[in-house]
């Protein structure tokens, strides 16, 4: 578990451009609760946010609201970026109204907000916790979208699927030779059991599940196995 300690920068920034939000302590973690005011324009073209911007950007994707947070500066089972939670109900709410599920609304199990994927969320942690940088780039988009959701009844973005089916999108994005391999949930454990290995040898069974041996089947993945790109996926997951 990893806690996050705000730098004075940090803080004078969010009391700058976030005055309504005051710090707390809840059970010995630091805490950021109130109301997260926003005003932001998505960019489709260039997959951008534009946050307070001028009269310029108008239309659909200009959206203005509001949502009562609790951001706890501590890691979790979920995530390792800190935990964010809508306490007003109003996602839980909008579940009901759309009669979907939570997790549709990337809510976890815990009632935290799922930001991103957790290949997102390990590089925006490898590069040092900025407070301005994790609410630009990872909450106030996640607030955005549920407005827009709520708004227009779509999503303003290509939105992953919650859970492993949106583990294994973030993984293809990152490693496009995995999407001949990696399709459900059962492909994708395969791929955790061989990134676990000290090393993966060509009598194994094959990753697609046929039963049969690498050297009989799929040789190209055989040789993956033996690439920076493999390398990098056991250090990632290794640092999980």
């Amino acid at each position: 578990m990893v806690h996050f300690k705000l730098t004075e920068s940090d803080k004078t920034w969010l009391v700058t451009y976030f005055p309504n939000l005051r710090f707390a302590e809840n059970k010995g973690t630091e805490t950021i609760v109130g109301p997260l005011e926003f005003d932001a324009y998505y960019d489709k073209t260039q997959d951008i946010f534009i946050h307070f911007p001028n009269d310029d950007y108008t239309g659909k994707y200009r959206i203005q609201d509001n949502y009562d947070v609790q951001i706890e500066l501590v890691s979790s089972d979920f995530s390792i970026l800190p935990q964010v939670k809508e306490i007003g109900g109003r996602i839980k709410q909008l579940g009901k109204q759309k009669k979907i599920p939570l997790y549709e609304l990337h809510i976890n199990d815990d009632g935290t907000a799922c930001l991103s994927g957790k290949y997102d969320q390990q590089e925006f942690y490898n590069k040092g916790f900025i407070l301005k940088d994790f609410f630009y780039k990872m909450i106030i988009p996640f607030f955005y979208d549920q407005s827009f959701y709520e708004k227009y009844n779509e999503w303003p973005r290509d939105w992953w699927s919650h859970g492993v089916q949106g583990e294994i999108r973030n993984l293809i994005q990152r490693v496009p030779f995995l999407q001949k391999y990696i399709k459900d949930p059962q492909s994708y454990q395969r791929l955790m059991k061989l990134l676990e290995a000290k090393k993966v040898r060509k009598e194994w069974p094959c990753i697609c599940g046929s039963n049969k041996r690498f050297v009989d089947c799929h040789m190209d993945f055989f040789v993956f196995t033996r690439s920076v790109n493999f390398r990098k996926l056991k250090q990632f997951y290794k640092k999980r």
